[in-house]
């Protein structure tokens, strides 16, 4: 097996489905799509665990969106 196939990431949502993610996915989401996220895959499973909303995209009705608060960046409001 290719490791670049492998699951980086399989989490259970609380909507009752799974996500997964494997390597190689995952590093087209942080090259192209999300780079800021490259770090934070920890915080993606938080997120798909346990989201503060989980809203139904605009652009395209079958994706679901999570999000999760997270504290101010660059010292913000602390």
């Amino acid at each position: 097996m290719d490791p670049n196939d492998a699951l980086i990431l399989d989490e259970a949502t609380p909507l009752g489905f799974r996500v997964q993610c494997s390597a190689r996915y995952w590093d087209s989401i942080v090259s192209i799509k999300h780079p800021m996220m490259r770090q934070r895959l920890d915080e993606v499973r938080l997120t798909l665990r346990q989201p503060d909303e989980v809203r139904r995209s605009v652009r395209d009705p079958d994706v679901l969106l999570f999000h999760r608060a997270v504290a101010p960046r660059w010292g913000v409001g602390s």
